[in-house]
């Protein structure tokens, strides 16, 4: 054995970083990226939608939604694997064409996906959802100044946490947004959007696996 050479491969081998202590973690490992977006996703309430063909990608379809849809289905364009227990965190979520608080209707916006346990304390009967302030003021893009109607990002801090999951591998998910609307006998828990069919979510979640 060249123990020289040996020496000197393991030298070059540190400087170029391949070699790390036993405390090392490559975090990106344990973190996944889960993007959902409902202008390509079905509403079940129906198909009442503008919608228009996406150049590029065959037959593929994007929809804005109107204020029948709060219940939708989304087809992964890769299954989901989760390989251990994890928690799941909201990185960003943005609505489009949204309802405003008015009085005392509109002012929360309620969110679940029925795939992943939401385990919250609350004396709200609605604890199965993650709970955030509906913070726009107008649904009117076009005359109003931001925040707006027209689209709004949902992001008080970074990491929300919303979830946890056990191991499981996903292909679909399933997602409600609802909202505390006005009606004939007060209020009822229905979609968040305008009925100009213009709404759309954009929901970026962290998954992060536990040790």
């Amino acid at each position: 054995m060249n123990i020289g050479r040996t020496i000197n491969k393991m030298e070059e081998a540190s400087r170029l970083g391949n070699f790390h202590n036993f405390t090392y973690k490559n975090e990106r490992k344990n973190k996944r990226r889960l993007i959902i977006d409902t202008a390509f996703a079905r509403c079940k309430e129906g198909n009442s939608s503008n919608s228009a063909k996406l150049e590029g990608y065959a037959d593929t379809e994007m929809h804005w939604w109107g204020q029948d849809c709060k219940n939708f289905e989304i087809d992964l364009t890769q299954p989901l694997q989760i390989d251990k227990d994890c928690d799941i965190f909201i990185e960003q979520l943005t609505l489009w064409g949204i309802k405003s608080p008015k009085g005392n209707y509109n002012q929360m916006i309620y969110l679940n996906i029925n795939e992943f346990n939401n385990e919250t304390s609350t004396n709200n009967v609605l604890d199965r959802y993650y709970m955030l302030p509906n913070e726009t003021q107008n649904t009117n893009f076009e005359s109003c100044d931001m925040p707006c109607g027209g689209g709004f990002v949902f992001k008080s801090k970074k990491l929300n946490y919303l979830a946890s999951s056990p191991a499981k591998k996903l292909s679909k998910l399933n997602l409600t947004i609802i909202g505390e609307n006005e009606s004939t006998g007060g209020l009822k828990l229905d979609s968040v959007f305008t009925n100009d069919r213009n709404g759309r979510c954009l929901l970026e979640l962290i998954i992060i696996e536990k040790e």
